[in-house]
């Protein structure tokens, strides 16, 4: 009785959070009734977690390349964070992708600083792993 109680609540338990295993829970079946002629029986199964919590950060980073020529940087700065070991373990995948990056170079008349200085502006999102936590 009880593996086929099991058995059903693996549509529960194979989901986050339960798939980080650090999530405990427990199950307690209780037989209610049965049925002998219909070969049926009637189970309450109770299940109960403690409290959790989880989280997702999202970064986004927004910068101009100055470089010369204008732009060329951005991959160099992209394979930087692509290899890090900080942004390996951190970032889910796909967590990381460029949200603005226009082909052609351009100038910002109300820098006060260099007006016609030509730069290629882009925005990095990323995305980190989920993390539960637990209240134990």
């Amino acid at each position: 009785m009880s593996i086929l109680l099991s058995n059903a609540l693996t549509t529960i338990t194979n989901k986050l959070p339960f798939t980080t295993n650090q999530l405990v829970y427990n199950v307690k079946f209780t037989p209610v009734s049965t049925n002998l002629v219909e070969s049926k029986l009637t189970s309450k199964a109770e299940f109960s977690n403690p409290a959790w919590a989880s989280e997702e950060i999202s970064v986004e980073i927004k910068g101009r390349d100055y470089g010369s020529p204008a732009g060329s940087a951005i991959d160099e700065f992209a394979r930087h964070i692509g290899t890090s070991e900080y942004f390996k373990n951190f970032l889910a995948n796909e967590g990381f992708r460029f949200t603005e990056r226009p082909p052609q170079a351009r100038t910002d008349p109300g820098d006060l600083v260099n007006p016609n200085a030509a730069f290629v502006p882009f925005t990095v999102q990323l995305e980190s792993k989920e993390r539960i936590f637990a209240n134990e």
